[in-house]
């Protein structure tokens, strides 16, 4: 700042103290101002007027576009007041003016500009005038003059200079500009504040001449040019700061490198659009309230441990118009040692309140479009392993982040929301750790068919939908992998798959996925489809469900209303399924720890359907008072999947214990005898089926393989429960056993059950049999466990040279035998005994063996259900070493197969990998879960480094379409949880339905149109360059064959009109593939695996 000198004529300009006025005194007011000045005016009359008012200039450094407070002192001077008569003194900021000291001639008047302000001064006592000047480019003097308002009069107008102080404020000032527009950007005020200073006031310099003096301006600039903007601060001090920058034209497309950090509470309400990543760094909270944040495509928001994201009625999403562009969703980062709080402190804003607390992300009543994930507590990016910046160490510590989305619409996003693993596989993580995340009455939509899935749950616990709509989501609306939840009051409407549920090997939980309330029918779940037509949409499908309850849900035009494989525990009860095809689909669902039971469902289809298809070993699936209204099609039909028999729980009820199923149409429980293993139906007596002569209680078993067994009870004594048939009780149940001394109690009743069948040792009976037939101690080691001897054995003997009349004397003493035996026996055996065996099947109805199989059978069911009772109250309550002990103790290989995934959950990765090594099988089944277990421990030991080789890939592959297996399902689940790939359902095989074979869904071909039985040859296979594929000599032409990757997507497709096509594999990576061909004139297809190398 320099002094002030004479801008226009010959000013008085004293330094104050220095030498007085013509009076001889200096009258300066107390404002002690560096300069004293006496200010002529006059106004000639000439034309054009000459002025010879006086004017001073001071030199300033100013910032365009900010206005300055100008303070002075004035009066007039002391002389006769003309009427009328006052000075206007007028102050202004200017450039270019030089000293008037010195200068000839007469000088023009002064021309103040349009933003200059004037006061009027007519007081002979000294006042205070203060004046708010703006300053423009270029400006850098500040001018005062004065004029009179009499032009005949040589006026004087005193004033006192107050010395302009600027002082530096302690602010840093900055702030972040995106595009928005065309040449239109948002600028983003980033002023730090201290805990005694914050901005007050904001002067933007844009550099193109305009400015702005609101916090967070929106600008538009004349072209792309670069600009340097600059941003002037002033602090409740009065005290200003500056900060400039360049501005150059960013896309709005793009997302830019350097991160917008959060490093102080803010709550925004107004527009934002931001082109970096978002970071709430730990401790702070970002709230958005009633606003839209538009987000550069593939920019983020990260919300760190400790901090929170507190939307409100706002909408996120991107500004990018260009099609495909989505921003990457928020990602909330938890702790992975450290429990969820109670949801009271979430919903009262009171958590987070410490650094290693959860991070936390509430939307309320908001909209998130456009999103690669919407919010997700983990990175899918690179595995699932790859994040902005890792400051927590070992990875994995960062699980655990808290979303609560309440009323809130997430659409068009690629996935709506992953909720990842919470607690992680980690050491010291907290043992019972539901994870509260939860979702109420949101939508999630996808109009623009663009999503991959809907939402996501990882290795979380108890996660909660609660009256949340899913609406047409491609792939998976809901899906929970290795992880359980809830959901209640749902709708799933136009879906690919409503729930999707996939558990590894080594997966063990304690909680339960529940999806609908059992006690309570107003918490259940709309699963439903507008039209079936081609689509077949599945409600549930779950690969190796773990403590699956599936309750009180509508399934209406749902091709498939649920599909469970793999070995599974699962209680379906209280649903109602309108529209199907294939109804429910168990495939191979046997575990010796399983629990598998229907209860009070209804099914009702008019067309050629089945309500139940048992597909494969399901050996522990239990039905009770189900009800089939199929008049047309199929109630029950078991099939053979693959090698393995159709199969269930060997007794339907019991002795005094009889099931009560009501039965429609003409083909009640499809189950042929070369399918099939032999199972009882313990079905109601006369007296219920005489009251009631149109509902059918006992189904048809004509050509079938099982035994109908006819139990009667008093009307009071029955258990029709759902069924509500009038005057008949409703019995309570036996009291469930819940205690380890209850458990020992069952497995000591099993073992002596156990004990009578083929006197304890059916593999020495058999040996027996095939090396010493005609030994007398064989004959009386048969007769000494008769009436218990199996099929097995009783097959055996058939097959053997043993003498007759000991064979028929065996028969008869175990009679009534088995519908499988009695055919071997038919033509081995003399026709009286055959004869007197059918009699006594026909008297007796039921033999001994067929009653200690059904007692055995439910006493395992018991069992199952009280191991898994106290095992998972152990697994919830942390208690790790009972749980451990009960598995040990248990000794099966499916116990193994939970101690491994018990140590897993522990982050004991050596000891789970030990227990794997340690495992002793049986059977190929085993031995191939125990290779998959080896390589998940593997995998989940070291997550981030895991690289799975080409050679098990490839394994892994062939596994996963081997869909008639009973291990194909733990081989997806694993390539799923290791490479992300995805898999459609297997279909079952057609068979007869009233003389026709349901293909396709809505239509039907006559029987004689068979699936082909063979398969398509490939050549070679392996191969590198081209392969053939040459379909079996006896199909015909029209036909389409398609190559397909493992993942799921047709690489090539080719129709052809002949017997094979070549396949063009050049630039293919290697791996698994699949060659499938479809005959375009009839509904028939056959595949075959292609191994590229």
């Amino acid at each position: 700042m320099g002094d002030w000198f004479a801008g226009k004529g010959t000013p008085t300009l004293i330094k104050t103290g220095t030498v007085s006025d013509n009076s001889g005194v200096i009258n300066t007011p107390s404002g002690g101002g560096s300069y004293y000045a006496d200010l002529h005016s006059i106004t000639t009359n000439n034309t054009p007027p000459l002025c010879e008012h006086e004017a001073l200039v001071l030199d300033l450094t100013l910032d365009p576009g900010c206005s300055y407070d100008i303070t002075l002192w004035s009066r007039i001077y002391d002389q006769p007041l003309v009427t009328g008569e006052s000075s206007e003194l007028t102050v202004y900021f200017t450039s270019g003016i030089t000293n008037a000291v010195g200068a000839t001639g007469p000088q023009s008047c002064l021309s103040a500009p349009m933003d200059a302000e004037t006061h009027t001064i007519n007081s002979f006592t000294w006042a205070q005038y203060s004046f708010n000047i703006p300053a423009e480019a270029g400006d850098d003097q500040l001018v005062i003059f004065a004029t009179s308002t009499n032009s005949s009069i040589n006026f004087r107008t005193l004033i006192d200079l107050v010395t302009v102080e600027v002082c530096e404020s302690d602010l840093n000032p900055g702030f972040v500009a995106n595009e928005v527009g065309v040449f239109t950007y948002q600028f983003n005020d980033l002023t730090s504040t201290t805990a005694t200073n914050s901005a007050v006031e904001w002067c933007w310099d844009f550099g193109d001449g305009t400015y702005a003096y609101t916090q967070n301006p929106v600008h538009t600039f004349p072209d792309s040019q670069p600009y340097t903007v600059c941003l002037t601060i002033k602090d409740e001090n009065g005290c200003t700061a500056k900060h400039c920058q360049g501005v150059v034209a960013q896309p709005l497309c793009d997302c830019l490198d350097d991160p917008l950090e959060i490093n102080a509470d803010q709550t925004w309400t107004s527009d934002q659009a931001v082109n970096h990543n978002l970071i709430i760094r730990t401790g702070r909270t970002l709230e958005l309230d009633l606003m839209t944040l538009n987000m550069a495509p593939d920019c983020k928001i990260y919300v760190e441990r400790g901090a929170k994201l507190e939307a409100i009625k706002s909408t996120l999403t991107t500004g990018c118009t260009q099609p495909g562009k989505y921003w990457s969703g928020i990602e909330v980062w938890g702790n992975g040692l450290v429990s969820h709080p109670p949801l009271s402190q979430i919903t009262s804003s009171i958590y987070p309140y410490l650094p290693d607390h959860h991070g936390v992300v509430i939307l309320a009543n908001c909209d998130i479009t456009k999103a690669h994930i919407g919010v997700l507590t983990d990175n899918l990016a690179n595995n699932g392993h790859e994040t902005y910046w890792q400051p927590y160490g070992t990875w994995g510590k960062h699980y655990g982040g808290i979303v609560y989305a309440l009323k809130s619409n997430f659409t068009d996003n690629k996935r709506a929301a992953h909720i990842a693993a919470f607690p992680a596989n980690l050491t010291g993580a907290p043992p019972n750790a539901p994870n509260i995340s939860r979702f109420i009455d949101c939508v999630i939509d996808d109009p623009a068919n663009v999503s991959t899935q809907g939402i996501s749950v990882w290795g979380s616990q108890n996660v909660i939908f609660d009256n949340t709509n899913f609406l047409d989501i491609i792939g998976y609306s809901l899906s929970f992998d290795d992880a359980t939840g809830r959901v209640y009051e749902c709708e799933f409407k136009d879906f690919v798959y409503g729930i999707r549920i996939d558990n590894t090997a080594g997966h063990t939980t304690g909680f339960q996925t529940i999806i609908g309330d059992e006690n309570d029918a107003s918490k259940g779940n709309l699963f439903e489809f507008a039209t079936l037509g081609a689509s077949r949409p599945i409600g549930i499908w779950a690969d190796n469900a773990v403590k699956l309850q599936v309750h009180n849900n509508q399934f209406n035009s749902t091709y498939n209303p649920i599909f469970i494989a793999g070995p599974s525990q699962y209680t379906v009860t209280q649903n109602t399924f309108d529209n199907f095809i294939w109804g429910n689909i168990l495939q191979n669902t046997f575990d010796n720890l399983s629990e598998a039971d229907y209860n009070c469902n209804h099914y009702d289809d008019l067309g050629l359907t089945r309500g139940v298809y048992v597909w494969g070993n399901n050996g522990n699936f239990l039905f009770e008072k189900e009800t089939f209204n199929i008049p047309s099609g199929q109630d029950m039909l078991l099939a053979n999947s693959g090698a393995t028999l159709g199969e269930i729980n060997g007794a339907q009820g019991g002795l005094g214990d009889p099931v009560l199923n009501l039965f429609s149409g003409t083909q009640h429980i499809i189950s042929p005898a070369p399918q099939t293993n032999s199972f009882t139906y313990f079905h109601p007596g006369s007296n219920l089926t005489t009251a009631f002569p149109t509902l059918t209680f006992i189904p048809d078993n004509t050509g079938q393989n099982f035994v109908n067994i006819g139990y009667t009870l008093s009307f009071a004594d029955y258990d029709d429960g759902c069924l509500e048939l009038e005057g008949v009780g409703d019995r309570p149940r036996e009291g469930e056993c819940k205690t380890e001394e209850c458990l020992d109690s069952l497995n000591n009743l099993l073992a002596d059950k156990r004990s009578f069948i083929d006197g304890g040792d059916t593999g020495e009976l058999v040996n027996a049999l095939l090396q010493s037939p005609a030994v007398p101690d064989t004959y009386g080691a048969l007769s000494g466990a008769a009436p218990y001897l199996s099929n097995e054995v009783l097959l055996t003997m058939l097959s053997v040279d043993m003498e007759l009349s000991q064979k028929e004397a065996i028969l008869l003493q175990n009679a009534p035998v088995s519908a499988s035996v009695l055919s071997a026996a038919q033509s081995l055996i003399t026709d009286d005994t055959y004869h007197a065996l059918l009699d006594i099947r026909a008297s007796e109805g039921y033999s001994a063996m067929e009653v200690l199989i059904a007692e055995i059978s439910g006493l395992e069911s018991k069992k199952a259900k009280a191991f898994n009772h106290i095992y998972s109250t152990a697994f919830i309550e942390g208690d790790w070493a009972t749980a451990e002990s009960l598995l040990i103790e248990e000794g099966s290989f499916s116990s193994m197969r939970k101690l491994v995934g018990l140590k897993l959950r522990m982050g004991e990765f050596d000891e789970a990998d030990a227990y794997v090594q340690a495992m002793t099988t049986e059977n190929d089944e085993e031995s191939t879960i125990a290779d998959l277990l080896a390589l998940e421990v593997a995998y989940r030991s070291n997550p981030v480094d895991y690289s799975l080789s080409g050679g098990d890939e490839a394994y892994l592959q062939l596994l996963s379409q081997d869909t008639l297996s009973s291990t194909y399902t733990f081989s997806r689940a694993l390539l799923r949880l290791i490479t992300g790939a995805q898999f459609a359902p297997p279909v079952p095989p057609d068979s007869p339905i009233d003389g026709l074979v349901q293909q396709q869904p809505g239509w039907a071909v006559p029987q004689s149109h068979k699936s082909l039985e063979e398969t398509i040859s490939i050549l070679p296979n392996p191969a590198q360059d081209i392969a053939t594929a040459i379909l079996p000599v006896n199909a015909e032409p029209d036909w389409r064959v398609e190559l397909w990757s493992s993942t799921g997507a047709i690489i090539q497709s080719h129709d052809i009109n002949s017997n094979q096509v070549d396949f063009n594999l050049e630039g293919l990576p290697a791996g698994f593939y699949v060659v499938r061909a479809i005959n375009k004139v009839e509904p028939l297809q056959i595949q075959q695996s292609l191994i590229i190398q």
